[in-house]
């Protein structure tokens, strides 16, 4: 009887370690997803504004420019973590224009960055996404 109050008590500190352990390795995951989130937003206000203070459409348009680049970048980049994603028309007609304007904006530099971007374009494409 002993032993058996001895190994009760082994798994139940044990169960409470695990759990706490996981709650916290859970809220950390979540604390750094929200810091990146937040320093990306803070970012992209500093940009507005600057561009916003220069009242000069070239530079809104280079920024909207950058905007696109880094939302096919990020897309593609997230493309193979999103499992469970289900390409509405919707989706599927914005990467179409996506593509479009890819095509009549691309350039020869930055080989790692083209293909993210490429792999953000074909995000739907995928017979799971459709």
């Amino acid at each position: 009887m002993k032993i058996f109050f001895w190994l009760f008590f082994v798994a139940c500190t044990g169960m409470l370690g695990y759990s706490l352990g996981v709650a916290v390795g859970a809220k950390t995951i979540g604390s750094i997803a929200a810091q990146n989130a937040s320093t990306e937003a803070l970012h992209d206000m500093r940009a507005t504004l600057d561009v916003l203070a220069q009242n000069n459409l070239s530079a809104a348009n280079a920024l909207h420019e950058q905007n696109f680049r880094t939302a096919l970048v990020k897309l593609g980049s997230n493309s193979r973590a999103v499992i469970f994603w289900k390409c509405s028309a919707g989706d599927r007609d914005t990467l179409a224009a996506a593509r479009k304007h890819y095509d009549d904006i691309a350039d020869s530099g930055h080989d790692v960055w083209r293909v993210m971007a490429l792999q953000g374009l074909a995000f739907c494409s995928p017979p799971a996404r459709n």
